[in-house]
């Protein structure tokens, strides 16, 4: 449908693509059935949502975190369109070692020779949606033992690493006074380990989409020592968030 297209703002593109939204009750349906394969969660009453986000209750138990990189991708039947979901499990620590480096950045070959284990393309952008990435940025000294001395590092965590970007609305990614988005969330993640308040933070993040249409991104956060951080979330792709 027309109305779910954009054009894409680059300069030698301008190219349509399908928008990232939010159509709360269909859409919810989707999300709760996330939370039912995914985790066992059954939903029977309707989530609190805040400040732009969902709060999911009840929390993932703590004992089911470990110090593993897993990348997800899954599809989940439905009576209607089926679900992609798309996204990562990982461990982040201060003095992180190599296994996500040589597991989904750069493996080594015969000769010392490096495979890249990552693609890169071009992803169409707007100012109201933008190139989302699943692991920020920022989070990559928290993955990588020396993140700004490789290029392959900086390329997977640039803005067209097919693996970690996925679109997503500036509400949704961003933050605000009154709106917290993906940003708010990577910000304490951020601040936590910096300042030593925690050694270890796993973080899981899972993008839902239908038909090319992502609806949005669970967040489940938990730390080491436990209770510092513990979020679990649902931050919808929507301008309005409202249900």
């Amino acid at each position: 449908m027309e109305k779910d297209k954009a054009k894409c703002v680059a300069k030698n593109c301008k190219n349509e693509f399908i928008k990232p939204s939010y159509h709360n009750k269909n859409d919810y349906e989707y999300l709760k059935q996330f939370l039912s394969v995914k985790f066992g969660i059954e939903i029977n009453h309707n989530l609190k949502q805040e400040s732009g986000y969902y709060q999911i209750e009840p929390m993932v138990p703590f004992h089911e975190n470990k110090e593993e990189f897993i990348r997800v991708e899954m599809t989940i039947a439905s009576n209607e369109a089926p679900m992609k979901v798309k996204g990562w499990k990982v461990c982040l620590k201060k003095e992180p070692q190599d296994t996500f480096y040589r597991n989904f950045i750069c493996k080594n070959k015969e000769g010392n020779k490096k495979k890249r284990c990552f693609v890169v393309k071009h992803f169409h952008g707007t100012m109201e949606i933008h190139r989302g990435h699943l692991l920020a940025k920022k989070f990559k000294k928290f993955l990588v033992s020396k993140p700004d001395s490789d290029n392959d590092v900086n390329q997977f965590f640039g803005e067209g690493c097919v693996e970690n970007i996925t679109y997503q609305t500036s509400r949704a990614n961003c933050d605000s006074p009154t709106i917290h988005g993906q940003w708010h969330f990577e910000r304490e993640v951020i601040k936590t380990l910096n300042n030593g308040e925690v050694t270890k933070v796993f973080y899981e993040i899972y993008e839902l989409s239908v038909q090319e249409r992502s609806l949005g991104r669970v967040l489940l956060i938990n730390s080491e020592p436990e209770n510092v951080l513990s979020y679990f979330v649902f931050i919808p792709n929507s301008e309005n968030s409202s249900k």
